[in-house]
């Protein structure tokens, strides 16, 4: 029987043997571009019956998880940059309301990427709609529409909320007061003023409100004056919280403990303690004073944010005005742990606190699990573990059973501390509870990226707790998605990963969406990720986002330069060019030049391997005779990128990218085709700059004929006066007549050079 082994593993044998530091490997003994053995598959199985039941089928990718309702939208946009025809306004019409009414039954944040598409929509209809037709939507749904917007995704400044709601009011102005002469409801005026006091247009707001607070709006009381109060206060213009006030009474609105309350509560929510202190202390109209409610959240802010000392008088008062309330005994507990009370003081308390409120004939005012967790959750802030889970054993001890929340509590303080196991407990202690009012997903996602961190990773634990998110239909968080596809990305599963973004991906915003894209791009440019791992995940950033110019540079030059594949920076350069990204003068260049250095890099390593084997014929670099190696088509690949080049109108040739045009027909060993260049040139209002005349140099060497070019451009380069000849220069018509052959002239240029500079450096 013939044997297996080639000569080229009985040399790798035989020189491993001669270094006896140098063991036998089987990757060194294996043919390094081609397979010894090639499987040979039967068209036939045994008794010609072809058995197929075991196959498993072949996985495909997971189809986009998004609302089909926004699809026309999408389409509408792409065809708006191609300038071909856009959908039928009709369908457009009918997919804005499918979107808006699921918003609006939902109550789920719009994401400032579909609010982009909702308002090219709008703009669109407005644009060619004919009078009469309200942009093909009935008043109604304009109505749902403007009301749906205040789920919008908040930002203090959303342009593109603001503008597309003034311009549904617009509309609906126009179709009830002017062509109907009907009333606007106080309705679509409120939901306008609502959404200018929450992002950033507060002035406005109040312009709109004293316009129609005359037969409008002045049945719907304080409503629409707190929301501009709130804007107000969350643009920190403290003196127009006041003058709204004032005008507010002006109106016949007091100033009663229902406003006062929720000017305090919304600093509170900003953290701002000295309007908190401020707008508490502020007088409101009769004998109003703060209610119960106010006062709570006020002491829980000093709790929260160490202001016991200014909350003090709050907090007697509080006390003397005897509370049997759950929530307010749940606070002075709250209260008596920040001032540094210990977990035995507080049990004593509570059971005072069971005396006195049988006392008052209240028996059933007890500690609960609220109260329990409260100091669970102020222990937390605290950054003080031990305590809360002192607190947990007192509830237990008192016959207070952990429920969801607690779980949770436990959960955010045990990731906190590094405690992952006790995390893992506490969830499966959560899955055993009733959820309605609990959500495991915030905690579940920070145990997902705590334990993606670890070295190495529980992979399996990590696809169960994903699984479980996806099976409660919660929301995967922008950074546990980075860390799910940087643990699929480092396994290799390239379809889990894009599964993955495919189906979160749509529902975050553009800054989520980008973190996630710069994730795979920083795996993608990784020296240490593998060239086929790197391409398979470029696909997927492909496939999924929207790149900018900047990122396809990046994967370009990453391919072109760091792993010296021409072939895939080619194809990324040609996917540029065909989606609606306007190519530059800069892109051309990244891809000339890239393709330059992946030339230049493969003859190189030829030409060393070459050498190798001169020395060493035991070397496992060397290419084998009967190896079919052909080089990589490096003149197909510019001149695909060339050909693009020639038919775009926008790009002028430069003499940058003339060079790099030359440099990149050098490399590709079309030299005289890169003199065509230099011929332009020459010729140019530009002319050539050094680099121009050093590539130049260098096309002369492999060129025909290139010492006649050479000549020629060293010639007009010293009869110029007043130049200075660079080094670089000498060294590169050198080169040029070296690689003509024409050694003697190339030495003469030395002894030339060395007279002028007065040195010579023979290792140019």
């Amino acid at each position: 029987m013939r044997s297996h082994l080639t000569r080229h593993v009985f040399r790798h044998l035989i020189y491993n043997a001669l270094l006896p530091d140098n063991p036998v490997s089987l990757q060194k003994c294996l043919r390094a571009r081609r397979r010894l053995f090639q499987p040979v598959r039967s068209r036939r199985s045994i008794f010609s019956i072809n058995f197929n039941l075991s196959r498993t089928p072949e996985r495909q990718p997971k189809p986009m998880n998004r609302d089909t309702s926004l699809d026309p939208m999408f389409e509408l946009t792409h065809a708006l940059k191609k300038g071909s025809r856009p959908p039928p306004r009709l369908k457009l019409a009918e997919a804005f309301n499918e979107f808006v009414s699921a918003r609006h039954k939902d109550a789920t944040p719009i994401q400032d990427s579909h609010l982009e598409q909702l308002r090219t929509t709008l703009l669109h209809l407005r644009d060619t709609h004919e009078e009469g037709e309200a942009f093909g939507m009935s008043v109604d749904d304009m109505g749902l529409a403007l009301d749906t917007l205040k789920h919008s995704l908040w930002k203090k400044d959303n342009r593109i909320v603001v503008d597309s709601a003034k311009l549904l009011f617009e509309e609906i102005k126009h179709q009830k007061v002017d062509r109907f002469g009907e009333k606007l409801a106080s309705g679509d005026v409120t939901s306008l003023i609502r959404i200018l006091g929450r992002y950033g247009e507060a002035q406005q707001a109040r312009d709109l409100l004293e316009q129609y607070w005359v037969g409008t709006l002045k049945g719907a009381g304080n409503g629409p004056w707190l929301c501009v109060l709130q804007g107000f206060a969350s643009e920190e213009k403290p003196d127009k919280v006041t003058e709204t006030v004032q005008m507010m009474e002006q109106h016949g609105v007091p100033f009663d403990s229902v406003v006062h309350g929720s000017i305090v509560r919304h600093y509170v929510y900003l953290k701002d303690a000295e309007m908190v202190m401020k707008w508490y202390n502020h007088p409101m109209s009769s004998s109003n004073r703060p209610t119960l409610s106010t006062d709570l959240d006020t002491l829980e802010f000093c709790i929260n944010q160490s202001f016991l000392d200014w909350g003090e008088p709050i907090f007697k008062k509080l006390l003397e005005s005897n509370p049997n309330s759950g929530k307010a005994w749940n606070l002075i507990f709250q209260w008596a742990a920040a001032k540094g009370k210990g977990v035995d003081e507080i049990e004593r308390m509570m059971k005072v606190m069971i005396r006195r409120m049988e006392e008052q004939g209240h028996s059933d005012q007890k500690p609960t699990i609220k109260t329990i967790n409260g100091l669970v959750r102020l222990a937390n802030s605290k950054g003080d573990p031990y305590t809360a889970e002192r607190f947990v054993a007192l509830g237990q001890k008192w016959g207070i059973e952990p429920n969801a929340g607690t779980y949770l509590l436990q959960m955010d303080y045990r990731i906190r501390v590094g405690d992952l196991d006790g995390a893992k407990v506490a969830l499966t202690a959560l899955k055993g509870c009733d959820l309605d009012e609990f959500r495991a997903g915030p905690q579940v996602n920070a145990l997902i990226v705590a334990l993606c961190a670890q070295k190495p990773p529980p992979y399996n634990t990590i696809m169960s707790l994903a699984d479980d998110l996806e099976e409660h239909k919660s929301r995967f968080e922008a950074v546990t998605v980075i860390a799910l596809c940087l643990l699929h990305l480092r396994r290799g599963e390239t379809l889990e990963t894009y599964n993955l973004v495919n189906s979160h991906g749509f529902y975050f915003s553009k800054q989520d969406q980008r973190a996630i894209c710069d994730a795979i791009l920083a795996f993608v440019i990784d020296p240490t990720t593998s060239t086929d791992h790197a391409w398979q995940s470029s696909n997927i950033l492909h496939r999924i986002f929207d790149l900018t110019i900047d990122i396809r540079m990046k994967l370009m030059t990453s391919f072109f330069t760091l792993r010296e594949r021409a072939d895939f920076g080619t194809m990324i350069f040609i996917h540029a060019y065909k989606s609606d990204i306007r190519l530059t003068e800069a892109t051309y260049v990244a891809a000339l030049e890239g393709l330059a250095h992946s030339a230049y890099a493969y003859y190189s390593s030829s030409a060393d391997a070459i050498w190798e084997a001169s020395i060493n014929p035991y070397n496992d670099t060397v290419p084998d005779p009967d190896d079919d190696d052909k080089p990589p088509p490096f003149e197909q690949y510019i001149a695909q990128i060339h050909n693009t080049l020639k038919i775009n109108t926008a790009v002028e040739p430069s003499t940058r990218l003339r060079n790099a045009l030359m440099l990149a027909y050098t490399a590709a060993g079309e030299a005289h085709t890169a003199l065509e260049f230099w011929a332009e040139i020459e010729h140019s209002r530009e002319g050539p700059s050094w680099n121009s005349i050093l590539i130049a140099l260098r096309a002369c060497e492999t060129a025909p004929f290139g010492e006649e070019d050479a000549r020629g451009i060293w010639a007009r380069l010293k009869g110029q006066e007043g130049v200075d000849i660079r080094r670089e220069a000498w060294g590169a018509y050198m080169c040029a007549l070296a690689g003509q052959g024409i050694w003697e002239e190339g030495v003469e240029v030395m002894r030339e050079m060395e007279k002028v500079e007065g040195r010579a450096d023979w290792k140019l």
